[in-house]
């Protein structure tokens, strides 16, 4: 059911929101291709502190300005296949930027602002903006090619993984408020890109979220300390027509940043909820209770959020498996590590908000059987990502991070003492081989196609067909119908009308479901008046008796009779 992959990149947290456009770092060495320019760090710096005396959205204190747009004001109005413009500027760092209007597009640099605005009349506008050796790079049939290659320089920026991109939006074009940035490394070797949605503010991008432009694979430590260069693409305007209405950016610096520990470990500050107890003891609670299940606990009746305990023995000793494996805070539901209800059985559940990117390990060490869950940031979706049974060894579980998530713990208690610890990090904090992550994937339900038959009864056989559904993982699926039947072709017993049934299909952790709809419709019943018959009148009027009991109706419906004679009907039974 399991597929297995290894680690092999490091994951990063985001970091605090900058002003501006800024790279974040933590080394302060990367100006050293400039330097070859003849512009000197310390210049740079200088550069840096005359703009935050005369422009409002300046980069914040540290910071080395690449581009605040206090240059002079101007306008360039780009049509089809695209306008490039390069502006030659000392304060840019690289010397220069680069400028792409397309499709009656609109840039305009308001130097007493300190903005690069756009606008635009025409829904298909787009531009673009490029640093260092991006400059001149650019070449398409529908967009033209840039006449400016001579212009690129290589930045050679050692930025790091921990940092970001934070871009100052001043204004959001109501055509798109969706981007692509895209880095280069290693002498325009290697581009890297991800996707950016824009609002107003401060928006950071990490430099961990990139991923490589051909292999989607994340970007390696070494590509994030050689930055050449940097392109945004795919601003649009608002179409009113006018520059300014679109999306508009103040400056763009980068600055030096501090590492995130990229950790979360149990504590006074985890939320867990009132203790569930069972309504008697349990003393086959190792195999009632302690069993792997998919879905154990999410659906219990959790009530009182509250901070957990950070607890010891009443003695004053931890708990004689906390044995300091990996550092925690031994935390329980209530403020003793001594269990409660009947027999000291009980259920405790613990969550906790956590971020990153990447590949994480968990380790849990619970007094008894627990189960480790992974949620989306609104707490849907859970997924069962380890259990443990009772033992004195951490659980160690491997998990993917891709944001904001909920992690949620269920702990069963058995008697005695009671709680436990986790700790969460990234697999180079963990350090030693991390265990692998399932990846697993959900199987695709497939109820086969609508079908309409004709009634041979009271009731009438139809196969179902969920053969189609599939899984990509390999994995063995169960099949459940919604009208109680199993199986992938089970056949049914359906009355007369239309049914909708959905089928479910699961591979013990994910599922899917799918819909058909089966009509059985009536069957016209067959006629039969009895053979034609001749006879001797007795009088003004002879009776006669009239036979249709050879009518027929292969449903086995109740028949009604009526017979008609010159348009009036003179009886309605059968003979």
């Amino acid at each position: 059911m399991k597929k297995i992959r290894t680690f092999k990149m490091k994951a990063s947290f985001s970091l605090v929101l900058m002003l501006g456009v800024l790279f974040v770092s933590c080394k302060d060495s990367s100006v050293s291709s400039i330097e070859e320019k003849g512009v000197t760090k310390d210049e740079l710096l200088v550069v840096q502190s005359s703009a935050n005396q005369t422009n409002t959205q300046s980069a914040s204190s540290g910071s080395i300005i690449i581009d605040d747009f206090n240059g002079p004001t101007g306008s360039w109005s780009g049509d089809f296949p695209g306008l490039y413009t390069y502006l030659e500027d000392e304060t840019v760092l690289g010397g220069g930027r680069e400028l792409r209007s397309y499709r009656s597009g609109v840039t305009r640099i308001n130097g007493s602002e300190g903005t690069l605005e756009w606008g635009g009349t025409n829904t298909s506008t787009e531009y673009a903006l490029y640093y260092g050796n991006f400059i001149g790079s650019h070449g398409s049939p529908t967009k033209g090619s840039s006449p400016h290659a001579d212009k690129k320089v290589f930045l050679n920026l050692d930025i790091g993984l921990e940092g970001a991109v934070v871009l100052e939006v001043l204004n959001i074009s109501e055509v798109n408020n969706q981007i692509t940035m895209y880095l280069s490394s290693t002498d325009g070797g290697w581009f890297y890109y991800t996707n950016v949605t824009l609002t107003e503010g401060e928006v950071q991008v990490p430099l961990s979220s990139f991923k490589a432009f051909e292999y989607n694979t994340p970007m390696p430590a070494e590509a994030a300390a050689d930055i050449d260069g940097f392109r945004l693409d795919g601003f649009a305007h608002n179409d009113q027509g006018a520059a300014g209405t679109g999306t508009v950016l103040g400056h763009i610096a980068y600055k030096t940043g501090t590492p995130t520990s990229n950790v979360y470990v149990s504590s006074s500050s985890i939320q867990t909820y009132d203790p569930i107890f069972p309504a008697s003891e349990d003393r086959s609670w190792t195999s009632s209770v302690c069993y792997q299940s998919n879905n154990f606990g999410l659906t219990a009746n959790w009530v009182n959020p509250h901070n957990a305990f950070e607890v010891t023995q009443d003695n004053g000793q931890p708990h004689p498996w906390d044995n300091a494996t990996f550092d925690a805070a031994w935390i329980n539901s209530y403020n003793s590590m001594n269990s409660d209800g009947p027999g000291g059985h009980n259920w405790s559940k613990y969550e906790t908000e956590v971020s990153g990117n990447g590949e994480f390990v968990i380790q849990l060490l619970a007094d008894n059987c627990s189960w480790v869950y992974l949620a989306d940031e609104n707490g849907d979706n859970p997924r069962l990502v380890g259990y443990q049974g009772a033992t004195s060894s951490p659980g160690e579980y491997g998990v993917t991070l891709d944001g904001t998530h909920q992690l949620s713990f269920v702990i069963f208690d058995g008697g005695g003492l009671a709680g436990g610890k986790f700790r969460l990090e990234t697999t180079e904090e963990f350090g030693g081989t991390p265990p692998p992550i399932d990846t697993n994937n959900a199987p695709v339900a497939d109820a086969g196609a609508d079908q309409t038959l004709t009634a041979t009864g009271a009731t009438t056989s139809v196969t179902l067909d969920g053969s189609g559904s599939s899984d990509a993982d390999g994995d063995a699926l169960t099949y459940s119908w919604s009208n109680g039947a199993t199986g992938a072709t089970p056949t049914v017993a359906l009355a007369k009308g239309t049914h909708v049934l959905t089928l479910t299909v699961s591979d013990g952790e994910e599922s899917d479901t799918d819909e058909v709809t089966i009509t059985v419709v009536n069957t016209t019943p067959v006629a039969n008046a009895g053979v034609d018959q001749s006879v001797t009148a007795t009088g003004a009027t002879t009776t006669v008796t009239l036979d249709g009991s050879g009518s027929s109706d292969a449903d086995g419906d109740a028949l009604s009779y009526s017979w008609t004679l010159d348009g009036s009907v003179v009886s309605t039974d059968a003979s």
